[in-house]
């Protein structure tokens, strides 16, 4: 999607800390070793298997779910990072692409597939990779397509669909595959077949330009890694449920992970605080602290009972959990400065 943008700063500035926090998933998708992928279109090889095949893509801007629907895997070998797109078409009479060359504009214009990559998960700084139905490319550096990748890529079509695999190699990324690195990615879609639609899969804002809301791709993920970035996924202010996808489905390992490596982080964060109170010379302060450390530490035990708990649980309620666990984690680092204004009033 190609949208009008303005660099104004200042409104720049007032619309981001608006948007700032949003209630949208935030997806996580774990990247398996793939062998012997054939560059073809087809989704056919056995490796492809490995990768959870996932969808739920929506209208751009809104909740409501994209039809005809699309569905993409991803993974990785030393060389490539891996795409394999399936888009369903009812229309697939009126499929007619058109190749254009390359970076042209018009590669826009017709049945595309938008993929975007932030390799240094730095929410900033990314990569377009958009790839027509006739397998013609327009690649960018953010929005700037004078660079180019040696991207690989073939279309495959059916009575009812057509598919696109995508080979993005790892030396135009600059990053190397290793195991538990986290990327930003997101998978957009423009349909041109019947009424124009514009779908995306992270759900993002002011165009598909949106690195702040992109899913995220984790290298060979497991509930371990998974759980040392829980703090990582919540960057940007997000608040939405985090969502795992593997191949086996949803895991509630990997929920626990997260969950259980932030009670971890808290417990640094008490620490710290309880010597600042060993630190603290006046009375007043150190009355403060020490009733505010007795109520994290009675909020932090609950959490623990309910981290440890062995009911049943899905992805929205060890999200609720986590997005608790962040809240007293912001409470824990203005602590000191919620003391010292309390005892500044109280001894005036």
């Amino acid at each position: 999607m190609r949208l009008m943008r303005h660099h104004l700063w200042g409104a720049g500035l007032v619309l981001a800390s608006l948007l700032h926090a949003d209630p949208h998933e935030i997806k996580v998708y774990c990247a398996p070793r793939l062998e012997g992928i054939v560059l073809d279109g087809k989704l056919s090889e056995p490796s492809w298997k490995k990768a959870a095949l996932v969808g739920g893509f929506t209208l751009y801007g809104t909740s409501k779910a994209a039809q005809p629907p699309t569905f993409f895997r991803a993974g990785y070998d030393d060389r490539f990072l891996y795409f394999g797109i399936l888009c369903e078409e009812p229309k697939m009479k009126g499929f007619a692409p058109v190749a254009q060359a390359r970076d042209a504009h018009a590669v826009f214009g017709g049945e595309t597939i938008e993929i975007f990559v932030d390799p240094r998960h730095s929410h900033s700084d990314y990569y377009q990779f958009a790839i027509n139905a006739a397998g013609s490319i327009y690649d960018s550096h953010r929005e700037e397509p004078l660079w180019n990748a040696d991207l690989r890529c073939a279309v495959a079509t059916a009575s009812d669909s057509w598919s696109l695999e995508v080979a993005i190699p790892w030396k135009d990324l600059g990053v190397s595959p290793k195991p538990g690195a986290l990327l930003g990615f997101n998978v957009c879609r423009d349909r041109h077949l019947g009424e124009k639609q514009w779908t995306n899969w992270a759900r993002v804002i002011g165009g598909f330009h949106d690195p702040q809301r992109f899913g995220h791709l984790l290298i060979d993920g497991n509930a371990k890694t998974i759980g040392a970035y829980g703090r990582e996924f919540r960057k940007g202010g997000r608040e939405g449920p985090i969502v795992v996808y593997t191949a086996d489905g949803f895991a509630d390992s990997s929920y626990q992970a997260i969950a259980s490596a932030s009670i971890q982080q808290l417990r640094q964060r008490l620490t710290a605080l309880e010597k600042e109170v060993g630190k603290e010379k006046s009375p007043v302060m150190r009355r403060e602290l020490t009733q505010l450390i007795d109520s994290y530490r009675r909020q932090m035990k609950e959490l623990e009972s309910a981290i440890q708990s062995t009911k049943p649980v899905d992805a929205r309620s060890w999200s609720k959990l986590d997005l608790r666990i962040t809240q007293l984690a912001g409470q824990l680092d203005g602590a000191v400065w919620t003391a010292r204004l309390k005892a500044l009033l109280a001894e005036i």
